[in-house]
């Protein structure tokens, strides 16, 4: 089976050599090592926690600095940038010449400058958009509300008012107002303007009262020592600085873009120094020996004893039994559907005593992925066009599965299109090339818009076949864990009365003699009583057994309408065909 056996085991050896252990361990890429709960835990050593501040770091810069990357990128690279390979002693030499941490300080200090100087162009901008209609106004608004040249003895307000408006409250005011100005005269007759008043302290109750009367409003901006036209010019400098800093600072950060290769390997580095720290964390010494605990695939076991037996003799492998709380670590082994685990990775991993869907699913997804487009012209470009990709982009196997994908269903999409006739959606009759239009009809078995019935026969036949190889896998998995019974009752009694029930559709229709019409009949009933019968065999009284054995014939119509699902085959393919 595709799930691999994964075993749980105790490394034990000796001190002195745990630090070339955990690398070895680390090389190997399938051993997991995990916590012990069963034992103390231990302080997160210093190094742990330098290493992963360091970490934390150089993420950081990475992610800042690529986008001010301006080195020249293939297509490929931009849409999945390939691996740098180094080896290990490379990697070491790498890291030990550069500078990471200085390199991850100086790209925080850029990303505080942007963040500052952004937020003061924000801040100035929203100020000047206040001050800028007040830009005229020929004294300070200070903190007090008086102007410089009134010792305290005069008040103002600030009014945005209509033309008729201020001339009634200058009517009413005449006599104890100083003076009146408009800043603006607004954009016509009717058109509110900005307009300022100065009066007497002592009359700051009445003048609010006229304005009430009116139902003007005063305007409020900020407090300031100088003019608000000084102010303005300013905030203006301010701007000019700010965006200044920005440009430095976005430089700076292109010219450490230039180091994200080198910030890109300290990064993997970093992450193993994390991950050994960690192992070392879980290891658990005595005076002269430290033990691990691991999983391991079985079948890896004396391979791991091989490498370790390399750095020395000093050590055993003792597989332990796995508890039913234990998480177990799930590990794929495909062969030829290892693509295929792109599609069901989408609904996560199965689990450990779960089969893995891929081998099984592959056919089936490819069938029915063909038979949806129904067009060979599509299916070359689509295999043509994938297969390039995986290879100008230089796509490494785990992330070249989805495009592998889509090259198969690109050749079962030619052999499907081939098959009905579908080429770009050309009327096969319609070619003008007589030796082109022949070879093509010779191709062709079936027309999906002449025979839409037969092509919908087709697809819900194969949806039957698909949900009873379904029924089939599940009972095989119960048997090859040594549930017999289960296997017998939950998938073997199922498969037995989905097939009396087609057995039955096919007499009733003349697919099968007639003389077999009372045969049919009594096996459905064999086929439902023994469902009756054993479907509800975990229920702890007689009724309780019948009554979920009865119940369980309801899972029929969910089959039945997996099946009718499949009639959707024949409206992608006859779409894809026409279009």
């Amino acid at each position: 089976m595709s799930v691999v056996d994964i075993a749980k085991v105790w490394l034990v050896f000796s001190n002195k050599h745990q630090e070339s252990i955990l690398e070895a361990l680390q090389r190997l890429g399938w051993v997991q090592v995990v916590k012990n709960d069963d034992t103390q835990i231990k302080a997160t050593p210093e190094n742990l926690a330098k290493f992963e501040y360091d970490l934390a770091g150089v993420n950081f810069a990475i992610n800042f600095l690529s986008e001010y990357d301006t080195k020249k990128r293939s297509l490929g690279e931009k849409l999945l940038p390939n691996k740098i390979k180094l080896s290990l002693e490379e990697i070491e030499s790498k890291v030990n010449e550069f500078d990471f941490a200085k390199i991850s300080e100086e790209t925080q200090e850029v990303e505080a400058t942007l963040n500052k100087s952004k937020a003061e162009i924000e801040s100035s901008a929203r100020e000047i958009e206040i001050l800028e209609p007040w830009s005229t106004l020929p004294f300070p608004t200070g903190p007090t509300g008086t102007t410089d040249n009134t010792s305290g003895r005069l008040d103002w307000r600030l009014i945005t008012v209509s033309p008729p408006a201020l001339t009634k409250l200058q009517n009413d005011l005449k006599k104890d107002l100083v003076e009146t100005q408009s800043i603006d005269n607004g954009n016509g007759k009717n058109k509110e303007v900005k307009a300022y008043i100065l009066f007497s302290k002592t009359i700051t109750s009445k003048v609010e009262e006229t304005l009430t009367k009116y139902n003007i409003k005063p305007v409020d901006i900020p407090a300031l020592e100088v003019t608000v036209a000084q102010r303005l010019a300013d905030l203006k400098q301010l701007t000019a600085s700010a965006e200044s800093q920005i440009t430095e600072a976005k430089s700076k950060a292109t010219e450490l873009a230039s180091k994200l290769d080198d910030l890109k390997i300290a990064f993997d580095w970093l992450t193993w120094q994390v991950e050994k720290a960690k192992a070392n964390e879980q290891a658990q010494p005595t005076t002269k020996t430290s033990n691990l605990l691991a999983w391991v695939p079985k079948e890896k076991i004396e391979t791991l004893k091989t490498e370790i037996g390399k750095i020395t003799k000093d050590f055993d492998v003792i597989e332990q039994k796995i508890n039913e709380d234990d998480a177990v670590p799930v590990l794929l082994h495909n062969r030829w559907a290892q693509p295929f685990e792109s599609v069901t990775g989408i609904y996560g991993s199965p689990l450990p005593n779960e089969p893995d869907p891929s081998p099984y699913l592959a056919p089936f997804f490819l069938l029915f992925f063909g038979l949806a487009l129904t067009d060979a012209g599509y299916g070359i470009m689509l295999a043509a066009f994938s297969y390039a990709a995986i290879k100008v982009m230089k796509l490494p196997k785990a992330k070249a599965k989805l495009l592998w994908v889509l090259v198969y269903g690109g050749i079962a999409t030619f052999v499907a299109g081939a098959l009905a006739g579908g080429w770009f959606g050309i009327v096969l009759e319609n070619i003008p090339i007589v030796w082109l239009r022949e070879f093509f009809l010779k191709m062709q078995i079936i027309n999906p818009v002449e025979e839409p019935i037969t092509m919908l026969l087709f697809a819900l036949a194969l949806g039957v076949v698909q949900v009873m190889v379904g029924i089939g896998i599940d009972g095989f998995w119960k048997l090859r864990h040594g549930k017999k019974l289960d296997a017998l009752f939950d998938s073997g009694f199922w498969l037995f009365f989905i097939g009396t029930i087609l057995f039955f559709s096919m007499v009733k229709v003349g697919v099968a003699p007639e003389r077999f019409a009372l045969t049919a009949k009594y096996l459905v009933w064999a086929g439902a009583g023994s469902l009756i019968l054993t479907q509800g065999r975990r229920a702890k009284n007689i009724i309780g057994k019948i009554g979920g054995g009865v119940m369980s014939l309801y899972n029929l119509v969910g089959y039945f309408s997996d099946v009718l699902s499949y009639a959707r085959i024949l409206a992608l393919g006859l779409a894809t065909g026409i279009i």
